[in-house]
């Protein structure tokens, strides 16, 4: 099957569902509703079984059309909820505005003014947790004008009142009216995966924006010979010697951190390096330390 993404309420469907189902994340709920909201259990069961999970907030349809005020309470109420459920400290929650909303202003092009105070309500959202980690779910309308005026990072779009329009560019997802499990479940169509991975998440997952870092090359060359290296050095060398030693295998010297920086770790590290090579156990890497780690051919 091909891969989907699906979002309930009240029905909680179990891994093994979601899995025959072709599902590659979970949208939830958040809520003044206990029983309708997702739970940790749930989230960890899912992501055991290598499904991600995202945060809808919604208590009534149409509670954002009470503006600023009503969006700063929702989004402080929705991430105490959220970090309670083990969401990572990166990812958005998704307010959802499901009714149809109106042009609030036909004559302008301004899309935060065509919004209104739907518009006022997503800035409380913005105001309060960050641009970055505001998503929202509503119509073609809803979504296009929200990114347009910057008040959303993230979009999840449902076919109800879109003119029979989607945003394939800024949205994730497309709500597109497919049920399952005798309509209790509803089908999304993955738009974006990329999008899709920004604001899916499992607990603990490192933020996907971040770049990962560049490894860093560590050769001899960067630690002379004729170059000793004592307690309280930092530096390139320090980093060749610490590598070496994390790579020898010997017990007491496996493990060690290159940090760069020569401190007490790395003198009992170096101490046992020499004790085992039976050489002088001064703790200091001179020429005969560092003749004997490269020797061990571990870097």
């Amino acid at each position: 099957m091909t891969a989907i993404v699906v979002d309930f309420a009240w029905h909680k469907p179990s891994a093994a569902q979601l899995k025959s189902w072709g599902a590659v994340a979970a949208g939830m709920y958040v809520s003044h509703d206990p029983a309708k909201n997702a739970t940790a259990p749930l989230i960890k069961s899912y992501a055991a079984a290598g499904i991600k999970s995202f945060l809808f907030y919604e208590d009534t349809a149409a509670q954002a059309v009470n503006g600023h005020p009503q969006g700063t309470a929702d989004a402080a109420f929705a991430l105490a909820q959220a970090n309670a459920l083990g969401m990572p400290a990166w990812a958005p929650l998704i307010a959802a505005i499901d009714f149809d909303v109106p042009d609030y202003s036909p004559v302008l092009n301004d899309p935060a003014a065509k919004l209104g105070p739907v518009g006022q309500y997503l800035k409380g959202w913005c105001d309060t947790i960050g641009k970055t980690r505001v998503g929202v779910y509503g119509s073609y309308y809803t979504c296009t004008r929200a990114v347009a005026a910057g008040l959303t990072s993230y979009a999840v779009q449902t076919i109800a009142w879109s003119g029979g329009q989607a945003d394939l560019k800024d949205i994730a997802c497309l709500q597109d009216g497919e049920t399952l499990d005798n309509g209790q479940v509803d089908v999304e169509v993955i738009e974006s995966a990329r999008m899709l991975n920004l604001i899916a998440w499992t607990p603990g997952e490192p933020d996907p924006r971040t770049p990962p870092k560049p490894p860093v090359t560590v050769t001899w060359a960067q630690w002379p010979g004729g170059m000793t290296l004592t307690y309280g050095d930092a530096g390139a060398a320090v980093t060749v010697l610490q590598t070496a030693l994390g790579g020898s295998g010997i017990r007491g010297v496996r493990g060690i951190a290159a940090d760069g920086i020569f401190g007490s770790q790395t003198l009992t590290a170096v101490r046992n390096f020499q004790y085992v090579k039976n050489l002088t156990v001064d703790g200091i890497a001179g020429n005969q330390t560092r003749a004997a780690l490269k020797a061990l051919n571990d870097i």
